[in-house]
């Protein structure tokens, strides 16, 4: 065998595709933590959000090496569990971290494929969306006013059906992050078997906040736009 062959068979072992994994998964958590933080300024109002938005947008190229980080990083991510997906899928022995060991698996692994694929989907169209929109222009418009990003946010929730898919997305991201968060602390070797079920209990936990807290953006724009409350 050569030196080549070596190499690739290393880079395709089953616990190097876990840890690149892993690893990538952490940037992801880090990012969502962050953005998170950020987007809750949104009940702070339109000086404070946009305040926020400006701040990134001083970073320069230092924002632009962030985004290429974090999109290597969400593509990393996906490659590698899709590839241990079908390595399992064919040989019934190579499995994701959290799978891998004994217990229940949750609905957050038996799902982690596709809720992966479908976060990869929704951050695609939310930069889209959000990122590359015309913070200037006509959706910027509240009331007559132009309130820049904040503006453009609120419009874009006004609308139920935009809302409403926005839910349904970061449930998905929720619900995927509890996954990530179960897995990581196994792949990387933090927590012995026995400490494993009461993490797991945590992850969901956070999964679920996550979801909560940004779930909370959209229905506030929402109830809001329409004089609820």
């Amino acid at each position: 065998m050569t030196d080549t062959q070596s190499w690739k068979n290393l880079l395709t072992t089953t616990v190097v595709l876990e840890l690149a994994a892993a690893l990538s998964g952490i940037v992801m958590v880090l990012f969502v933590f962050g953005h998170l933080g950020g987007n809750l300024l949104l009940f702070a109002g339109p000086e404070q959000f946009n305040a926020y938005a400006a701040h990134l947008q001083a970073l320069g190229p230092l924002l632009s090496v962030l985004r290429m980080v974090m999109v290597a990083s969400l593509l990393l991510h996906v490659t590698m569990t899709v590839w241990l997906k079908l390595r399992g899928m064919g040989a019934r022995a190579s499995r994701y971290a959290v799978t891998a060991r004994r217990g229940n698996r949750g609905i957050g692994t038996r799902t982690m494929i596709y809720t992966g694929l479908l976060v990869l989907c929704f951050v695609l169209l939310h930069v889209y969306d959000f990122t590359c929109a015309d913070k200037t222009g006509v959706r910027s418009m509240v009331h007559g006013q132009g309130l820049g990003l904040y503006g453009v946010v609120f419009n874009s929730f006004s609308d139920p059906v935009h809302a409403a898919l926005y839910v349904l997305a970061v449930w998905a991201v929720g619900l995927h992050f509890s996954h990530l968060l179960a897995s990581l602390w196994v792949t990387l070797g933090v927590l012995a078997d026995s400490a494993t079920s009461g993490a797991d209990v945590t992850a969901r936990a956070v999964g679920a906040l996550v979801a909560l807290g940004f779930t909370s953006i959209p229905l506030y724009v929402l109830l809001k736009a329409h004089n609820l409350f």
